[in-house]
């Protein structure tokens, strides 16, 4: 390996690795930074399809600001003995994927589960804006960092809108198990193809499963074109189940319109990010990028990983990935599970065989069935009615959502489209005008964080000084803290910095005298005021109050 990189980069140390590619820590010798530097294994360097990915992931997530999406600071191909050494160079994040931390935990709480929602959902929408579909994301792809964030990595097989394909015509690239169901038949990836794997996600942290996962990739891919998933456990809240069955329409135009409605809604769920596996207050490490022994179904972030003909001989999962080292949790997670994910690279020929298995299947389609209209965005009423003439039956739910007035269908499920049999139950969600009021988000930002998050929800802020042991500026208190009508107004208690005094030790120890243990000076006698009361009557209670200093 040449001495710097680039001239520039020096290598330190070896910190992960998969199948095609290492990640190690290393020093930005003109800016003098520490350094994550990503580069392709020298066998593999010859490829320039691979090459093309690399220099491609650094084109696109270049393009791309946000703190969901981990930064590309360069990209450059050196050489070594007349062989290309490329590699990309990105900053080195203390964290791990979300695929680490489900093996060590299992499931994650609504609230957990749904702020990783909520804000992988607001970077995809960046990516989304600028033309950029991300094709696989999956847990391996998401970071989660001690300081409560989750960043989106790892747009290798990325795709923006007029660029040219990095497969062959006919193919498609993803990860079999968080594969959208137009991907599965072949077509191309789209925004809403995102919000899908998304909803995978979302569902496996949920309930610690895979909803499609089958036992081999083909069968994998048609049970995402044909099946529903499993319902989630009875655990979770009927709003999160929603917006998770949404998220896992078939039908790509029955998914949420965008990134943000889908980051909008899951943040009124939200509670906090998990802290990752291995930053436990008890535990300490310096800041790496996650290695391979903490990623049980994926490579490192951003390693590209050698595309798998479904069933093609001499598939050895040992050369996608490093198994993690015995002893932890996460290798016995990989133990358990036998194999990792693999990276799927479905031909034109299996294509057309998902096409006649699911061309077989629906030619034994039963009768008596009707289409499901569209009633999203319509009056409670009008979709009752909608569906009660097309046969069908219909189901009520409220639900608080931010800019949608009350009484309008906000989903409907099954979704617009779907074939299903006379008489069904279409459950529809209503909105009830008001918005769920995120108070652990609030309390303890500034007024100024806590007035825009609100903002993003529909709601007013207004400020209310008191005082408080928390800085100046600090929101302490939420009125209301439950729900409140789209467009209200929260009255923010803010800290005015003032400690406020303890009023019960006033005047002890500071030389005052109390009045009962004066000595009168000898052979002098108070006069009786001309008003004293007749000690031989009750004495009249006082309750005037007298004002202390900073009242």
């Amino acid at each position: 390996m040449p001495p710097l990189l680039g001239g520039r980069y020096r290598l330190d140390k070896l910190i992960g690795g998969g199948g095609m590619g290492e990640v190690w820590q290393g020093h930005d010798e003109v800016l003098d930074r520490t350094v994550a530097i990503k580069i392709i294994r020298p066998h593999l360097a010859d490829d320039e399809n691979i090459r093309a990915r690399l220099r491609v992931e650094a084109q696109l997530a270049g393009k791309l600001h946000h703190p969901g999406i981990v930064d590309v600071f360069d990209y450059g191909e050196d050489e070594e003995d007349g062989k290309p050494v490329p590699f990309l160079v990105m900053p080195l994040i203390d964290g791990a994927p979300l695929s680490a931390l489900l093996a060590e935990r299992g499931t994650l709480s609504t609230g957990e589960t749904m702020a990783i929602v909520s804000e992988i959902a607001a970077a995809l929408e960046v990516a989304h804006e600028a033309g950029i579909v991300h094709r696989d994301l999956k847990p391996g792809n998401i970071l989660v960092t001690p300081d409560g964030r989750v960043m989106l990595v790892d747009f290798g097989i990325a795709h923006a809108a007029g660029g040219e394909p990095l497969t062959q015509t006919g193919a498609l690239v993803g990860t079999a198990d968080y594969l959208s169901p137009e991907q599965a038949a072949g077509r191309t990836a789209t925004p809403a193809s995102d919000l899908y794997s998304l909803g995978v996600v979302a569902y496996t942290c949920l309930s610690g499963a895979l909803p499609f996962h089958r036992d081999s990739d083909i069968a994998t891919a048609l049970a995402h074109l044909n099946d529903a998933a499993p319902a989630l456990p009875e655990t979770v809240p009927d709003e999160a189940t929603t917006l998770v069955g949404a998220l896992l329409a078939k039908e790509p135009s029955a998914r949420p319109s965008s990134a943000t409605a889908v980051s909008v809604e899951a943040a009124a769920l939200a509670t906090s990010i998990p802290a990752p596996p291995g930053h436990a207050p008890e535990m300490s490490g310096e800041p790496t990028m996650p290695d391979a022994a903490a990623r049980p179904d994926d490579t490192l972030p951003g390693i590209v990983e050698r595309p798998v003909s479904v069933g093609a001989p001499g598939d050895d999962p040992a050369t996608l990935v490093a198994a993690p080292t015995g002893g932890s949790t996460v290798a016995a997670e990989h133990e358990r599970r036998g194999r990792p994910r693999r990276m799927v690279l479905l031909s034109s020929a299996l294509v057309v065989l998902i096409a006649a298995a699911l061309g077989w299947m629906l030619l034994g389609g039963g009768a008596d069935t009707v289409t499901v209209p569209n009633v999203d965005g319509k009056s409670q009423s009008a979709a009752t009615a909608a569906l009660e003439k097309a046969g069908l039956e219909v189901e009520i739910r409220k639900v608080d959502v931010a800019h949608i007035k009350a009484g309008e269908v906000v989903r409907q499920s099954p979704r617009a489209g779907t074939d299903v049999d006379e008489g069904s139950t279409v459950t529809l969600s209503v909105a009830t005008g008001r918005v769920r009021i995120p108070v652990d988000k609030l309390v303890g930002s500034t007024y100024d964080e806590a007035a825009a998050l609100l903002d993003r929800y529909g709601l007013k802020a207004t400020p209310l000084f008191a005082q408080s042991d928390k800085p100046a500026g600090t929101v302490i208190d939420v009125d209301p803290s439950t729900t409140a009508k789209s467009g209200a107004t929260v009255t923010l208690t803010v800290s005015n910095g003032v400690v406020p005094r303890d009023s019960s030790n006033e005047g002890k120890g500071k030389g005052k005298k109390d009045p009962k243990e004066e000595k009168k000076p000898a052979g002098k006698k108070d006069p009786k005021p001309k008003d004293q009361p007749d000690p031989s009557q009750p004495t009249p209670t006082d309750t005037s109050t007298t004002p202390t200093d900073g009242s």
